[in-house]
């Protein structure tokens, strides 16, 4: 698949690669997506402050990705 590394997909320690991983495996992006649901899900049960930009996983993935 043209990978240089071995690694978790969608490593933050990477930078460029992890965008073309999520590509090449969407089901991954998928996962995280509906984790980062529950994070907050689980933050607002707790009574836990979140970024108020974050209102979905894919806000927290966006986030993540691009910073």
């Amino acid at each position: 698949m043209g990978f240089k590394r071995v690694g978790c997909i969608g490593c933050p320690m990477t930078s460029k690669s992890r965008l073309m991983e999520f590509e090449a495996f969407p089901k991954y992006k998928e996962l995280y997506i509906r984790t980062f649901d529950k994070m907050l899900e689980h933050r607002k049960e707790k009574g836990l402050e979140t970024r108020l930009e974050w209102k979905t996983g894919e806000d927290v993935f966006e986030w993540w990705i691009n910073g």
